[in-house]
């Protein structure tokens, strides 16, 4: 398992031992815990200080958001061949047994907690289904997608802003002061219209107007002409190759256009749209998508599955799981 890692500014990575901690915070909190699952809970935390820590932070933030979801679970009946399927597709032994009865509050507070996490040190963000347009003290206009969450890190020598999460288009105002864009491994100067998104893993810089720089720290820089774009990685800088739904910014116009993607990144995209979790399997993931799609739309589940051979089956209204309609 990888150690539980961290950005610049402290903001921990929902990754496969945090995920591990919310189930177990689930199980605890739900009180159908038994002895053997205690003690299982036990050697578990106590095995490696990485777990130690995913759990004291798992702790801190979702305490009370699991309080709430589990009473919401008990005035909604659980519908088990369906919890079955959702769980079908985890990897994680661990992830099986946990999940049964507490299965849909583990996945909302699982998609949560990373976005409630950089909405505290946001300076601006957007929620589900929402995009925001403003015009920043500069004169640069800042265009944002849904569930994206930014820190304003200018001063009176200075223009930065730090995307923590999710979409932006800016448009920079002309002053001889760089106008900078932080990720979580890079430093983009900024000029005329810039592109920059971002998840836990990865980001895209794509230049629209006029050139930019990207500069990756120790492990180079690449001057970016318009048109052009470059995946941001842990590893280094890498061309952004034909067509992805990632560096389209049709969406400013509520608008999704998408040409030979995988469905896989065509959901990861509409789950800012979307309330809940929504989990596809690897087979479904694999569909090529072509095609425009309304964002402010309330079914866009149901379209996608309108065009492409996959069934939608659903827990309520917030946990929806993906799959080939043949399996």
């Amino acid at each position: 398992m990888n150690p539980v890692s961290t950005d610049e500014s402290g903001l921990s990575i929902l990754d496969s031992r945090m995920e591990t901690a919310i189930d177990w915070m689930v199980l605890l909190t739900s009180g159908h815990a038994d002895d053997t699952q205690k003690a299982d809970f036990e050697v578990w935390l106590s095995s490696d200080a990485c777990n130690a820590e995913a759990w004291r932070r798992i702790e801190k933030l979702l305490a009370r958001p699991v309080e709430q979801l589990r009473q919401v679970s008990n005035r909604v009946p659980v519908n088990t061949a369906f919890v079955q399927q959702i769980t079908s597709v985890q990897p994680a032994v661990t992830r099986r047994k946990l999940l049964r009865g507490s299965v849909a509050l583990t996945a909302m507070v699982s998609a949560g907690v990373l976005w409630q996490a950089s909405g505290e040190q946001a300076d601006y963000r957007t929620d589900t289904g929402e995009r925001q347009r403003r015009r920043l003290a500069d004169g640069s206009w800042l265009d944002m997608n849904a569930c994206t969450s930014l820190q304003d890190l200018s001063d009176t020598r200075s223009r930065c802003l730090r995307l923590l999460q999710g979409q932006m288009l800016i448009e920079v105002a002309q002053q001889p002061t760089p106008f900078l864009i932080k990720t979580d491994h890079s430093v983009v100067e900024a000029n005329g219209r810039v592109m920059v998104w971002q998840d836990s893993h990865r980001s895209l810089v794509a230049a629209l107007s006029t050139d930019i720089r990207v500069v990756h720290g120790r492990r180079g820089e690449r001057i970016l002409h318009p048109g052009e774009a470059v995946w941001i990685e842990k590893s280094g800088l890498r061309t952004h190759q034909g067509s992805s739904p990632f560096a389209n910014t049709a969406w400013v116009d509520g608008v999704l256009e998408v040409s030979d993607a995988s469905l896989g990144d065509v959901i990861t995209l509409l789950k800012s749209y979307l309330p809940g979790y929504v989990r596809v399997s690897p087979a479904a993931a694999e569909l090529r998508v072509f095609g425009v799609f309304q964002l402010d739309q309330p079914a866009l589940l149901t379209t996608l599955a309108d065009v492409l051979p996959i069934r939608v089956a659903r827990l309520g209204s917030w946990v929806a799981n993906v799959d080939l309609a043949n399996t």
